[in-house]
């Protein structure tokens, strides 16, 4: 359990600009890996205050180590902590049924299977218990990457199905449509949204909005104020 925090030590409000300003220099230092903001851990324990914790490949005896490469042991009042940074896949343990719960008697349940795109709601982090419930995904073997955002694509029917897979392909999980046919461009959204079509998330708006001529075939001639109206009274009733 941690040790009661004393009133007078920092809360992360107070550490958060300390340790922007500082964790480029601290970054630039010979093995340090992270920057983060944490409770300080002191000989195995949580002493309940919060720090400026500095991750490194591995820890080295200060005698070792040149004066410049050294950490502080506080940062304008702040007190710092140096963590040797771990990672390894956690496995997900279920107790068998029956059973008390305890490690002996887990199963490991780990997800081995693969995600293209990777489903939303798995998380990607450094050592820590997986919480009970969690999905773990071994990607001992694989390469994960953010979902990249195609900003400015029109989605078209004429197109078929196959965009959208071709975007996946592509390591695009997010589209953002700034023109389409409006209700075609709902469908395609609500049956993203349902599963039925296989795609990236969709956000999508109406026809483009033009004045006297169209030039794109999503777009729609404005004939005056009150038809503006219409137009925008329709889009936000298909948002």
């Amino acid at each position: 359990m941690s040790a009661v925090p004393d009133r007078r030590t920092p809360d992360r409000e107070q550490i958060r600009p300390v340790k922007r300003r500082v964790e480029d220099q601290l970054i630039a230092l010979p093995g340090v890996v992270g920057v983060d903001i944490g409770e300080k851990v002191s000989r195995g324990a949580p002493t309940g205050s919060e720090s400026i914790v500095v991750h490194v490949n591995q820890k080295v005896d200060v005698s070792q180590l040149p004066a410049d490469q050294l950490i502080p042991a506080e940062i304008d009042g702040i007190p710092t902590d140096v963590v040797e940074h771990r990672i390894r896949l956690q496995a997900h343990l279920e107790p068998f049924a029956g059973s008390s719960g305890a490690p002996a008697s887990a199963v490991d349940t780990t997800d081995t299977r693969r995600y293209r795109p990777l489903a939303g709601g798995a998380s990607l982090g450094p050592f820590r218990p997986v919480p009970r419930g969690g999905t773990v995904v071994d990607a001992s073997n694989l390469t994960a990457i953010p979902g990249l955002i195609e900003f400015h694509a029109h989605i078209q029917k004429d197109f078929g199905s196959n965009v959208q897979r071709a975007w996946l392909a592509y390591g695009i999980t997010t589209v953002r449509s700034p023109g389409a046919q409006p209700y075609e461009a709902v469908e395609s959204r609500e049956a993203s949204e349902a599963g039925v079509l296989i795609g990236p998330r969709l956000y999508v708006t109406g026809q483009l909005m033009e004045w006297q001529r169209v030039y794109y075939k999503m777009g729609v001639a404005i004939s005056g104020p009150a038809h503006l109206e219409l137009e925008l009274n329709r889009a936000k009733a298909l948002k």
